[in-house]
């Protein structure tokens, strides 16, 4: 912890200095402001989701199942055996429930199974636009509808059908009159093919075969005739399986191909060209370094679209919503164009709103969607929460509705506009209770789906365990419950790295540096926490490189923690302020694009920089500068949105009282600075106690510091200091490692404050003694940070008794006073230089005194 020292008659006194917070990458603020001394701050990163592109499985509408029977699919034998992989997979873990393979073995049972039952269904809702027209055919679809699926494999002959291959090819070659014919039946014989490759997709007895024999089935079917069908049929399925390379080049081919074909016959042709558009896009703009290329695909999709839809509003309408929502994903990333993703969302919005006019049982689910995109993106303007909340609610109130009629396919919206909602209402540090109850019915909810289905919904639950962390963290009694959430959203993102690090890096970065947060609470624990955040900020240096507009800001939220954490040992100083600077920089380029998102974090970044300039006496001038900019911001942001800002003034009127206050001509001017400091926190607390009675405590020190320099109002003085231990006190218990620091410092105030009475020597002594025991635990610890405050707490003490004329009994504690100053100043000379002379001038005096 770093301290900050004034020099009075009284003695040494420690100073809360500035506070800090650390700070997030989205959305919700945890401000961690630990008394006393200088506190970063803090941002944690919440995570948001968005609703995933929409892409379109063909150019024609599919009919939904029809009358088959979905209840057939779990008395099929392939169900059966993937739930008995399931079934032992999971008593193996009961077993040995720490065994990694097992916990290996048990996902991908488990998503095998999932897989299985999703692709049944998908092809059960398509089957009717597959042309089985042959009678083999015919019978597979047959077995197919029955459950029957190995069946429906095996009448769909490879020899069989690669004989008629070759005797039709031939056929054709030659230009026998049996042309027409050959070519009828080669294209039934390619939906055979196609059908087959499908079937063979699900079957996965055929483990890490499975995907080679699809493709070389759909490969088959292209040997008949790359038709656009045909290819996009094949692109869908790799893009499905995440084959980007291989999906790029069909569609692109498939594409070009109906570009052609609308040449001559646009009416028919163009939503084709417009479907292969849109998915084209989803592939592209899955690589971070390419959105430019996507954007220009969902363009011309849109273009299109339009057009059909100004000649048939009631069939390509939905289209052009659909490409609006995608077009308005891809821009909202890029923070400098959220207005012009806002243009896209509410053109969605509308033309959702006025298809479900129509047909609410189809679009109702596209209007909540499209809230919920919608309302993510106006959060982010913290001028606009308010309407942000309505959107979210709005959204919420129609997945609870969709959910009382189909609870499988719309419980997972509801956690997903809960989780969302969460994050918002937190923002309001006085509404964290109702903020905790939204994350908690979203844990509950994909804590179920994840059961059933953990491949689909554990990231989801990763999610939401990192957001209520977030939350119970801002409660310094709940630490070690927010740690459990923490860890276990990490170890869950981990793991999902492995198999997709495109998607999770970036969340195990998130997370990384809301731990790391957290660690760094505790100062014996800061060499991890150090750890924790270059880990995350190594990756989002890597992020950064494709994507700059996205992960930027990640990287300066980054490096203010760590800037933070390093600011804490005093022999690193010059480090800490190369990590702000390096952070203001980057939030002063984003600012110019996007201010109402960015100003707040400008604002942090000079609180934090203006601290630790502030402990060189020599720039305080500079510091004050730092101090009056994020004031001025902050006062501005809580105009618009006091509950969530008017913290954060009360931070900075702190810490801009600590540098007025060095000034012994401005003190009533610092006095107005901590009152008002302090009216804002005892009313902030009294809604929220276990978040700011710690800054009250912070603020009641400070001012108690200000008010003993003047000797006629050292009564004024002790009470403030009393009621500061006293919530200090009240605060160990809870949380010893972080507040302990702090009882000591108010011990060593109260120490120097009552040893000014020379009838209450003995009392003053009992409180040096306890604030120095407490400094030397903890310097035992860390004492890159608590040496420091133990040669603070020992000249205060040798001072004390200089005062008392008991030279003899000073001498020790100005020895060992000495010689820890000497080390520091030799680490950091223009911090302790002036220190360790003033030390060695009191030695002198003692020693001379003493003589006599």
């Amino acid at each position: 912890m770093k301290t900050v020292n004034v020099w009075v008659l009284a003695g040494l006194v420690l100073l809360f200095a500035g506070e800090r917070l650390v700070h997030k990458g989205v959305i919700l603020d945890i401000v961690s402001i630990v008394l006393g001394f200088v506190v970063p701050e803090s941002k944690s990163t919440s995570t948001k989701e968005i609703k995933q592109t929409i892409g379109d499985t063909s150019g024609i509408a599919i009919n939904a199942g029809g009358d088959v029977n979905l209840d057939i699919v779990p008395q099929s034998y392939e169900y059966q055996e993937l739930k008995r992989k399931v079934d032992n997979a999971r008593r193996n873990l009961v077993k040995l429930p720490n065994d990694p393979d097992f916990q290996e073995e048990l996902q991908k049972a488990e998503k095998n199974l999932n897989d299985f039952i999703e692709g049944i269904h998908k092809l059960l809702a398509e089957i009717d636009r597959i042309p089985l027209n042959s009678e083999r055919g015919a019978k597979a679809r047959q077995y197919f509808e029955q459950g029957k699926y190995q069946e429906a494999r095996e009448i769909l002959d490879e020899k069989e059908m690669n004989q008629e291959k070759q005797y039709w090819l031939k056929e054709k070659e030659q230009g026998k009159k049996r042309v027409e014919e050959a070519t009828a039946y080669l294209d039934s014989l390619a939906v055979e093919y196609i059908f087959k490759a499908k079937l063979t997709a699900l079957d996965y007895q055929l483990g890490d075969q499975r995907m080679a024999r699809t493709r070389e089935l759909f490969e088959e079917a292209l040997e008949l005739g790359r038709t656009p069908e045909r290819l996009f049929d094949y692109a869908l399925f790799l893009q499905e399986n995440n084959q980007f390379v291989d999906t790029e080049k069909l569609y692109m081919e498939a594409l070009t191909i109906r570009r052609q074909l609308a040449g001559n016959h646009p009416a028919v042709y163009l939503p084709d060209v417009a479907t292969t558009l849109n998915n084209l896009g989803i592939v592209v703009a899955a690589d971070s370094s390419r959105r430019e290329k996507a954007e220009q695909l969902y363009q011309e999709a849109l273009t299109i679209r339009r057009q059909l839809a100004g000649n048939n509003p009631a069939v390509y309408l939905p289209d052009v919503a659909k490409t609006l929502n995608n077009l308005g994903n891809l821009v909202a990333a890029d923070s400098s164009r959220r207005e012009k993703a806002e243009q896209l969302y509410q053109e969605a919005l509308a033309t959702y709103r006025h298809l479900v006019g129509n047909n609410p049982a189809v679009y109702q689910p596209y209007v909540a969607m499209t809230l919920n995109n919608l309302g993510l993106l106006v959060a982010a303007d913290s001028s606009h929460r308010e309407k942000a909340e309505q959107l979210y609610q709005e959204a919420l109130a129609t997945y609870r509705h969709l959910v009382g009629n189909n609870p499988a396919v719309y419980r997972p919206d509801v956690a997903m506009t809960l989780n969302n909602l969460g994050n918002l209402v937190a923002a309001d540090s006085s509404r964290r209770e109702k903020a905790e109850q939204l994350y908690q019915e979203a844990l509950t909810i994909r804590r179920q789906l994840a059961k059933s289905n953990p491949a689909v919904y554990r990231p989801d639950v990763a999610m939401t365990l990192n957001n209520l962390g977030l939350l119970v963290a801002a409660d310094s009694s709940r630490h070690e419950e927010a740690e459990q959430l923490y860890q276990e959203a990490l170890a869950t993102y981990h793991h999902l790295v492995g198999n997709n690090p495109a998607v999770y890096r970036p969340y195990v970065a998130k997370t990384l540096n809301n731990l790391g947060l957290l660690v760094a609470a505790d100062s014996s624990r800061r060499e991890e926490a150090e750890q924790l955040y270059q880990e995350a900020l190594a990756t989002y240096h890597h992020l950064v490189g494709n994507n700059p507009a996205v992960y930027r800001p990640d990287v300066a939220m980054t490096l203010n923690n760590l800037g933070n954490l390093v600011a804490a040992d005093s022999s690193r100083r010059e480090k800490a302020e190369q990590l702000y600077q390096e952070a203001l920089a980057t939030y002063r380029h984003l600012v110019g694009n996007n201010p109402a998102v960015y100003r707040p974090y400008v604002a942090m970044t000079l609180n934090n920089l203006g601290n630790l300039v502030a402990d060189d006496s020599s720039r305080r001038e500079k510091a004050e500068q730092l101090y009056q900019e994020a004031l001025t911001i902050r006062r501005q942001l809580a105009g618009n949105h006091p509950a969530v800002y008017l913290p954060d003034v009360a931070m900075t009127l702190n810490n801009l009282g600590i540098v007025v206050a060095a000034d012994s001509s401005r003190r009533e001017k610092a006095e107005q600075l901590y009152q008002e400091a302090l009216t804002i926190r005892r009313q902030l607390a009294k809604s929220n106690p276990a978040v700011y009675r710690p800054d009250v405590a912070m603020t009641l020190n400070n001012l108690g510091l200000l008010v003993a320099a003047d000797s006629s109002r050292r009564e004024e003085a002790e009470q403030l200091y009393q009621e500061a231990l006293a919530t200090c006190r009240h605060l160990v218990g809870n949380n010893p490692a972080v507040y302990r620091p702090y009882v000591a410092m108010t011990l060593n105030n109260l120490g120097s404050l009552v040893a000014a009475d020379s009838s209450r020597r003995e009392e003053a002594e009992q409180l040096y003694q306890e604030a120095l025991a407490t400094y030397r635990q903890l310097a035992g610890n860390h004492p890159a940070v608590y040496l420091p405050d133990v040669a603070n707490s020992l000249s205060a003490y040798g001072f004390a008794h200089l005062s008392w004329h008991q030279p003899k009994n000073a001498i020790p504690y100005l020895r060992e006073a000495e010689e820890i100053f000497t080390i520091l100043a030799r680490q950091e000379r223009q911090f302790f230089k002036g220190k360790l002379d003033w030390i060695q001038q009191l030695l002198q005096q003692a020693s001379e005194t003493e003589k006599k």
